[in-house]
């Protein structure tokens, strides 16, 4: 291994100076921008800095999503000011689709609720458990 390599120097670092996790991850950090902007000539290279940096931020005791999402967002341009003007940006509404009730209905007496089915039973007519309705005394003595 080339010793002017970012692999070789970036494990050098972590053996002599044994950093700690946020340490590490701001090498890491400082690598990503490198290679992102194209400041990096040998980008396996810079490939292999970054695995040695990732292997040590976890065994430092960081979580290696953490190191990997943090270096996503970084990566990302700030989109309010490349974003064309004609483009519109769209982001979540997180407020409710109906609106709050403030007062909630009244509970009925056991009166009030005899008197709704009632009044529901005779709009519906007598409906039998299969859903058809029932014939009446009249109308089942002609069919039988």
């Amino acid at each position: 291994m080339d010793q002017n390599s970012l692999k070789h120097r970036a494990k050098a670092w972590l053996t002599k100076e044994k950093p700690d996790a946020a340490a590490i991850k701001s090498a890491y950090e400082a690598m990503q921008r490198k290679i992102d902007a194209g400041k990096v000539s040998e980008v396996d290279d810079a490939d292999g800095a970054l695995e040695s940096l990732a292997e040590a931020y976890v065994s430092a005791g960081g979580e290696i999503d953490d190191l990997l999402c943090d270096s996503k967002q970084a990566a990302q341009p700030d989109t309010a000011q490349t974003t064309h003007p004609t483009h519109v940006q769209h982001s979540f509404d997180s407020s409710p689709l109906i609106p709050e009730v403030s007062n909630p209905a009244s509970a009925l007496s056991a009166e009030q609720k005899l008197a709704a089915f009632a009044e529901l039973k005779q709009k519906l007519g007598n409906i039998t458990p299969g859903g058809a309705h029932e014939l009446s005394a009249a109308g089942q003595r002609m069919a039988g």
